[in-house]
């Protein structure tokens, strides 16, 4: 039911970048990936770190995710079998996480003849601390789908199966994992990302002209401040320290 190849410049996104258009092949990629995965049925594990970025690009990937599976499946508490979110309970995706996540998928595939699932792991996933955990969940046979601005490990990088990183195209922290969430947000399912990406942003304290520009719509558009954007932030990240990977 989903069309395979995505141009972005047919296509509204929230900001125009030049950071965007250079990473078009990879985004067509994750938004592919992501709709394959709600057709077939393919369980998603949705994994972010434990911050207000990583509550930002988590939550905004869930806004296109459960409308499109709620499309997808007949019965509404099919939902609790084909998608899951967590927090990360290290600012990388554990050893420990990933194997709560295989033991989890493998009951289901026991129980209810399940596929192995799509584990898309945000503002996490790219460093050398990832790695042991993604080459565990790999060997049972999920899939890893990473979005992350953090610096590139060569050898992580190898075992990903899609990886959309800035890094990986010679920027460093001009966006945010909030910021390329919601972009794919936007892509995948209609929907108010802005927000979205504008806390992102300031949480992550994020001073490149991408940053700024979803700072400066925000204000035009839903006439919010930025003081009102720390303090958004800043209360994500007050609950997510106090209360771990709840």
């Amino acid at each position: 039911m989903f069309g395979d190849i995505i141009h972005l410049r047919e296509l509204k996104l929230i900001i125009e970048s030049t950071i965007l258009k250079q990473l078009e092949p990879t985004i067509q990629k994750v938004v592919k990936k992501i709709r394959e995965a709600i057709t077939n049925k393919q369980p998603i594990i949705l994994r972010h770190h434990n911050d207000a970025d990583g509550y930002c690009a988590g939550i905004a990937l869930e806004k296109a995710i459960l409308p499109l599976l709620y499309e997808n499946h007949t019965r509404e508490r099919d939902m609790f079998f084909y998608y899951t979110r967590s927090p990360c309970t290290a600012p990388f995706y554990s050893y420990g996480d990933a194997t709560r996540d295989v033991t989890n998928f493998l009951n289901n595939q026991k129980r209810f003849d399940m596929k192995a699932p799509l584990i898309i792991i945000v503002d996490n996933g790219s460093s050398d601390q990832d790695r042991a955990a993604i080459k565990k969940v790999k060997i049972y046979g999920a899939e890893v789908l990473v979005v992350d601005h953090h610096p590139v490990d060569k050898e992580t990088d190898k075992i990903i199966d899609i990886h959309l990183n800035p890094h990986k195209i010679g920027s460093t922290y001009d966006f945010s994992a909030g910021m390329l969430c919601a972009e794919i947000g936007k892509l995948l399912h209609p929907g108010e990302y802005l927000f979205i990406a504008a806390v992102s942003a300031t949480a992550d304290r994020v001073t490149s002209k991408e940053a700024k520009a979803y700072v400066e719509l925000v204000q035009k558009e839903c006439k919010i401040d930025e003081g009102h954007l720390r303090r958004v932030s800043e209360c994500l990240d007050y609950e997510a320290f106090f209360l771990g990977n709840m």
